[in-house]
């Protein structure tokens, strides 16, 4: 008969003295023999809902908690409902008995498991409150709670940065620097603000501390598998695709336990493939294995951002592989702009892009669908595939016209009209920039990139007055972007109107020994200066992609078809077709009363019409014509041979 103590504190006392570690197999199976002869026995029954706990089971701590009601067990259940995805329920449960508990340290752990599920429900906001609240007040009660705190609350602040929400900038504590995880939500900070070349410096260092741990090589392996996961995603980002492949061969997908990792990391395997081997089909059944089956069975389920492109990824890949009617009932579940375009996408069947472009603008003449969004940018990128970039480019101005104050100034199609100027060659700043900088300045939330790209326009101008609006914004933005580059941009506008407001932001300059560390001068020189054309680039239309094309091999032609007079030795005349008169060789026939409109006109224009023996003045026609050859007969008389006088003919 196994020996069970007479009391759950004597159990307890053994356990510790015989281990270090409790087995909590042990304790659960002496609870549960305590129970079956006092089954209201208070002690006995959180003894056994911490064990469960321990243990992972936790609908087994529920399904007691449900027959056997404990009040004081508030802690145990909401930390069970939170495990098990029963997210709202245990903010309700972990807030409510918070307020009433007398006990600080049960307190603070209630306060902990509210905001663990409102960061796993995606309310980053609340959650980011209560970890500040945690940090800020209360002593601290349990051990490595200080640890805690800093790695969930930079976690929350990278939630936050990914799902568009403005984050204040923060300075990051040295330990927060030296320890695995909150090296790594550090980096995950930056990549969220698209910092990437500090993210991978970052990403490196918290591999570094992982692999100083003292776990087993599996551990190390899952631990480092967010952070592959991170480096690939960046690299993919900056366009280095070959380098992201290569990266991705050292992370194991299938071997990733954790699901919210695996499912991201999957996805952005999926994505490097279908750029280097395309092949819809086969992304599609990676996608349902490694993406949708894993999400389906994980109890942390996606954020709403990143389920929004999972979603997407997925309609994207049944529109590539033909499901046209499965796409067409995807797209009604969506509610934003993506809508329309998937569902317009799934109706032209795979028709070529300029049939799809026809139907479109056919589509969208209709008043009604004028000021769609997704529609309107989608025939955009039509037109820019087809190589219209003049086309795009009116298309977008034409939409900012049309839509509501917020949307004209939406900083996506602000920007993206900017690109299309930029590809067009335009130097000048947009109008649409800097009306958009002027509404975000005094919004509630100001969009901190869009007005530092207003800012960067305004440094071109050498106005005292641009000067200065330039260094306004960069100062309304310096708390929320890289205070080096805000500061750099301060010292620029401010540098000839204030000298000692430039001068304060200066010791906040990195040195210039840091900056051309690493720079081989030398080389530099010898390379020379590159000077950028001034022409506009030429757009890619139907016409110049054929032009680039070899020119097909020339057909013999036959001797029967060729003129009486041909011969293959004389160079043939390219203006043949043309009538004689509009030739660029044709010089007419002189006579009295040609020579008399020609001196005329040679006068005009400048050339000495009184003495045909002094040669005439260039012509001042426009150097163009010059160079075509088109210049008035007039303006490049040659010398003429005076008639003598007297006589008749």
């Amino acid at each position: 008969m196994a020996y069970t103590p007479s009391t759950l504190t004597a159990l307890l006392k053994d356990l510790n003295i015989s281990e270090s570690t409790p087995n909590h197999t042990d304790i659960l199976k002496h609870a549960n023999n305590v129970l079956k002869a006092n089954k209201t026995n208070q002690e006995a029954l959180r003894t056994r809902l911490v064990a469960l706990l321990h243990l992972d089971r936790y609908d087994d701590v529920l399904s007691t908690l449900k027959s056997t009601p404990i009040p004081e067990a508030a802690f145990e259940k909401s930390y069970a409902l939170y495990k098990t995805g029963n997210l709202l329920e245990a903010a309700n449960v972990a807030r409510q008995a918070a307020q009433s508990e007398q006990s600080e340290k049960v307190k603070r752990g209630l306060v902990h498991v509210e905001a663990q599920a409102a960061y796993r429900s995606g309310n980053f906001g609340d959650a980011a409150k209560i970890y500040n609240s945690l940090i800020d007040g209360g002593e601290i009660v349990a051990t490595n709670e200080d640890f805690d705190l800093k790695v969930n609350r930079s976690a929350t602040e990278a939630q936050l940065l990914w799902s568009g929400a403005p984050v204040e900038r923060r300075k990051v504590s040295g330990d927060e620097l030296s320890a695995f995880e909150t090296a790594y939500n550090t980096a995950c900070i930056h990549v969220a603000r698209e910092e990437f070349p500090q993210a991978l410096i970052l990403l490196k260092k918290a591999e570094d501390l992982c692999n100083a741990l003292d776990l087993s090589e599996e551990e190390k392996t899952e631990e480092l598998a967010p952070v592959l996961a991170q480096r690939i995603y960046i690299l993919i980002k900056l366009g280095k695709v070959d380098e992201a492949v290569k990266l991705s061969e050292n992370l194991d997908i299938r071997s990733i336990s954790d699901a919210s990792v695996k499912y991201i990391a999957a996805n952005n395997d999926i994505a490097i493939k279908a750029q280097t081997t395309p092949n819809p089909h086969l992304a599609a059944r990676l996608f349902e294995s490694n993406v949708t089956k894993p999400i389906s069975a994980a109890t942390a389920k996606p954020f709403k951002f990143q389920e929004k492109i999972l979603s997407r990824n997925l309609i994207s890949l049944d529109l590539q592989t033909g499901k046209y009617q499965a796409v067409e009932t995807a797209a009604k579940s969506l509610t934003d702009e993506s809508r329309s375009v998937f569902s317009f996408a799934a109706k032209t069947q795979g028709k070529s892009a300029k049939e799809a472009l026809k139907e479109l603008q056919a589509l969208l003449s209709v008043e009604e669908k004028k000021g769609d969004i997704g529609l309107v940018l989608y025939a955009a990128q039509l037109q820019l595939e087809l190589g219209n970039i003049t086309g795009a480019t009116e298309t977008v101005t034409q939409l900012l016209a049309s839509v509501d104050e917020h949307n004209k100034h939406a900083p996506a199609l602000v920007g993206l009209l900017v690109a299309l100027h930029k590809r067009q060659g335009r130097t000048k700043p947009t109008k649409e920039l800097a009306d958009a900088s002027e509404y975000w300045k005094n919004a509630a939330h100001p969009n901190e990139d869009l007005l530092f790209a207003q800012a960067l326009n305004l440094l071109t101008s050498s106005q005292q007055t641009d000067l200065s609006a330039a260094g306004e914004l960069f100062t309304s933005i310096r708390n929320t972007l890289t205070p080096s580059l805000v500061s750099a941009g301060i010292v620029a506008s401010t540098a000839t109107i204030d000298l000692a407001k430039a001068q304060s932001y200066t010791a906040t300059l990195p040195a210039v020994s840091d900056l051309i560390k690493g720079i081989n001068v030398d080389s530099l020189e010898s390379a020379g200066l590159y000077v950028p054309s001034k022409k506009r680039p030429l757009e890619e239309t139907e016409s110049s992609k054929k032009a680039k094309q070899p020119l097909a091999k020339r057909k013999r032609v036959r001797k029967s078809r060729l003129p009486k007079d041909f011969d293959a030795n004389k160079k043939i005349d390219l203006e043949r077709w043309l009538p004689l008169r509009d030739r660029s060789y044709y010089r007419p026939k002189g006579g009295k009363k040609d020579k008399k409109k020609m001196m005329a006109q040679g006068a005009a224009q400048g050339g000495k019409g009184g003495d045909d023996d002094q040669p005439e003045k260039q012509s001042s026609a426009p150097s163009a014509l010059v160079a075509a050859g088109k210049t008035p007969a007039a303006g490049g008389l040659a010398k003429k041979k005076k008639k003598k006088a007297g006589g008749k003919w």
